[in-house]
């Protein structure tokens, strides 16, 4: 059903953009927009806060980040949240004083793209600070750990990492082992997971008290399927949430609730970047835009193809993983430790309190994958290779043992191959008081002779062939901590 002419607010003007099954004239849409900012605009505040009074002796002058990607998603979230803070009377409850920290807008280069970046982040936002990083970022120091398929994964020492050490990292997920599409979607996977580690490593490294995400609500339900499809529903209750803690940066995605159209109306109402030519609504099939070289992009076209037909898809997919939970919960979710908010008012120190009653994941404390840093499941690696042909053994020390069931796809790629990985990943290996995520040591059973003769004797003939029936508790052990 084509949506009404009037706004469905005032009632009185035409609409000029129409959002599901409402729709809104230019003045009424401004003011949802800023609604539907509201809560991680007030979240943004409360970090600032909280680093800029509450723990100013402990910290740098107050700043908080943005991720821009170069998309039209990640310019509007640069405007939306400079106009909101910096500009006067934008937002009804203005930023105070210790709410205007440093805006830096964090730019992963790997395409030479990053003079013209800088240009349009400063003619959005003049006051921002544009700092381009690079892949070769993750490798702290300049330093890397080679490991070698064998397999299992071996680690060796820590080594110099060279220039192109980040590409051919990248170049080596794509070696030849299995379709020329599963290569690519390993390689997208570890460029995602590079990206990420650079950017929340110079979040810290910068003493940033937030980093806003610029993915929309049709990126962050694909990369919900992506997830599943790939073993990491696991992880979507961390790096899928909304708002969370990750060591002491707080990761927001403030765009999630906002489908690419709408962004794209955003853009053009305040001469931003021209977005790119939308599809005609008779080629919004999925077989016309289905891209089929990654899973990644397959799960983006389902989801745009449905979100065509069905305009609720996304916030059902959003919806439905933010259901997921943990299970090691409540273990695994503990607050930031609540700190007196002395001289902020009442606002203030109710904006410091909502931030310091999200959730927080910390991989120093918890156990976690030692490459994505994020929740890995116990015995991963057992599981895998009991379902495998190619069976293999794994010691305490090996990387695999380590390795959320995600990653252990991630690197599948042919025997023989030396990778330089980030340098943590072998002090979070070698630890001494880590355990192994994904080895589980098993007492051996005492020596039962009546046991060992009973076993050597030959079956008996069986009487029937019928289906054995397994129990539901039997069959959830099995699965249940390597698919959700």
């Amino acid at each position: 059903m084509p949506p009404p002419r009037g706004c469905i607010r005032c009632r009185r003007d035409e609409c000029v953009l129409a959002v599901r099954e409402a729709s809104y004239c230019a003045p009424c849409y401004a003011r949802v927009f800023d609604e539907k900012m509201r809560a991680s605009l007030d979240q943004t505040r409360g970090a600032i806060l909280r680093q800029s009074v509450v723990r100013a002796a402990e910290t740098a002058p107050p700043a908080y980040a943005i991720v821009c990607d170069g998309s039209v998603a990640s310019y509007v979230l640069v405007h939306a949240m400079y106009r909101l803070l910096y500009v006067p009377h934008a937002h009804p409850s203005p930023a105070r004083a210790p709410e205007r920290a440093r805006l830096d807008v964090l730019y992963v280069d790997d395409g030479g793209h990053a003079d013209d970046v800088r240009a349009h982040i400063a003619r959005v936002a003049p006051d921002a600070v544009f700092v381009a990083c690079q892949l070769s970022d993750v490798y702290q120091h300049g330093q890397g750990v080679v490991c070698t398929r064998q397999p299992p994964w071996t680690m060796g020492e820590i080594t110099e990492a060279h220039e192109t050490a980040a590409q051919d990292l990248l170049a080596a997920m794509l070696l030849r082992h299995g379709t020329p599409s599963a290569g690519a979607t390993r390689a997208e996977d570890m460029r995602r997971l590079l990206c990420r580690r650079v950017l929340h490593d110079t979040a810290c490294a910068r003493q940033c008290a937030a980093l806003l995400f610029p993915q929309d609500a049709t990126q962050t339900a694909a990369y919900v399927l992506d997830a599943l499809a790939k073993g990491a529903g696991h992880k979507l209750p961390v790096e899928g949430a909304a708002s969370l803690w990750v060591q002491d940066v707080l990761h927001l995605h403030p765009l999630r609730a906002f489908l690419p159209h709408e962004c794209a109306y955003y853009a053009r109402a305040h001469g931003l970047a021209p977005p790119a030519e939308a599809p005609a609504a008779t080629d919004m099939t999925y077989e016309s835009i289905s891209d089929k070289s990654s899973m990644g992009h397959l799960a983006q076209s389902l989801i745009t193809a449905l979100q065509h037909g069905v305009s609720s898809t996304s916030s059902t997919v959003i919806g439905t993983a933010s259901k997921l939970v943990l299970q090691d919960t409540p273990k695994l979710w503990p607050t930031v430790p609540a700190d007196a908010c002395p001289g902020i008012g009442a606002k203030g120190a109710a904006l410091v309190r909502s931030v310091q009653a999200l959730p927080r994941w910390d991989w120093d404390e918890r156990r976690a994958c030692p490459l994505c840093r994020w929740p890995a499941q116990e015995g991963a690696a057992q599981w895998t290779s009991q379902r495998s042909i190619r069976h293999a053994a794994f010691a305490v020390h090996d990387l695999d043992a380590h390795l959320c069931y995600a990653c252990l796809q991630v690197l599948d790629i042919p025997t023989g191959t030396r990778l330089l990985l980030p340098p943590d990943v072998h002090d979070l290996v070698r630890r001494p008081e880590r355990p192994a995520a994904s080895v589980r040591v098993v007492a051996p059973a005492a020596q039962d002779e009546s046991m060992r003769d009973a076993l050597a004797q030959p079956h008996a003939p069986r009487t029937s062939h019928a289906p054995t029936r397994v129990a539901p508790d039997a069959m959830r052990d099995q699965v249940a901590s390597y698919l959700l």
